[in-house]
């Protein structure tokens, strides 16, 4: 990654094609295929239980799927080697687990396993790309604090920086703006899109997809609604059918970005302030 030391190599590209999760009996997605070009930063964006995470289960082996096929970089990542799919991809994901008696330099150096044999300990260039990670979403002053004892947004920037150390052409993000304030939510944004990297996010907020993705993928019911560039694909008219909102697409005047305005279909102006909820596009 760009500022961990050495360059990684440019982002592979993400298929799937025809992919099915069924889990206790039901069916989560169906006949989902999407394209994440590489290099690219594409959102995966829809109402809550559409199957975002689920699809990004499928993809770094959490979930089998029953039907279809998932490739990175033209590999099946259910039949490739677990250690080769890790070195090729890196997760983020919304549950953090205890980590129990590590530290946040610990925690970060994980993301160096896939390079190493077993029980190999970490040469003077694993820890200079470790810091570097840390140092890059600025977590380096944790480096001796038990990642027990940090706050969840603090613990979603350690992971990033792991994920970073780990030096994946592909990272795969659940959410990961989740528990972090504004400010954090924008610099992480930023951030993600100024990897060397295909970046592949779920995200709740159309805003942040509309500001920061290069590609959007729409899911409803647990298939593919829409996808494309963002711009052109979270339109009023899909917003209104895929989340039952009125939506107003406008330009941030502080980023010059996609800036959304919403309201329920129902809801008037009262005359005095409209009452809508902004989206943080950034």
């Amino acid at each position: 990654m760009n500022g961990a030391g050495e360059a990684a190599p440019r982002g592979a590209r993400v298929e799937v094609t025809g992919l099915r999760v069924d889990i206790d009996g039901a069916t989560i997605i169906d006949d989902v295929g999407l394209i994440a070009p590489p290099g690219q930063v594409t959102a995966l964006v829809g109402p809550n239980g559409s199957g975002k995470s689920t699809l990004l289960r499928a993809v770094y082996r959490a979930c089998r799927p029953a039907a279809g096929i998932a490739l990175i970089d033209g590999r099946d990542v259910w039949r490739s080697p677990a250690k080769e799919m890790a070195r090729t991809r890196a997760v983020v994901t919304q549950h953090q687990g205890a980590a129990a008696d590590f530290t946040v330099g610990e925690i970060v150096a994980m993301g160096r396993s896939p390079h190493k044999k077993y029980l190999q300990l970490d040469s003077r260039r694993d820890r200079e790309i470790v810091f570097a990670a840390m140092r890059r979403v600025g977590v380096e002053s944790f480096a001796d604090r038990p990642f027990t004892g940090l706050s969840g947004g603090e613990r979603q920037r350690v992971l990033l920086a792991r994920a970073l150390a780990q030096q994946a052409p592909v990272i795969l993000l659940d959410e990961p703006t989740n528990h972090l304030d504004i400010h954090a939510q924008l610099a992480l944004l930023q951030l993600l899109r100024e990897l060397d990297a295909t970046i592949v996010l779920a995200v709740h907020d159309i805003g942040q997809a509309l500001a920061y993705a290069d590609h959007a993928v729409v899911l409803a019911g647990g298939r593919v609604a829409a996808a494309g560039d963002p711009a052109t694909t979270l339109t009023p008219d899909l917003l209104l059918e895929v989340f039952g909102v009125r939506a107003q697409i406008l330009t941030n005047p502080l980023t010059g970005r996609p800036h959304v305005v919403l309201g329920l279909p129902d809801e008037k102006s009262s005359g005095a302030v409209d009452i809508v909820h902004h989206a943080s596009a950034g």
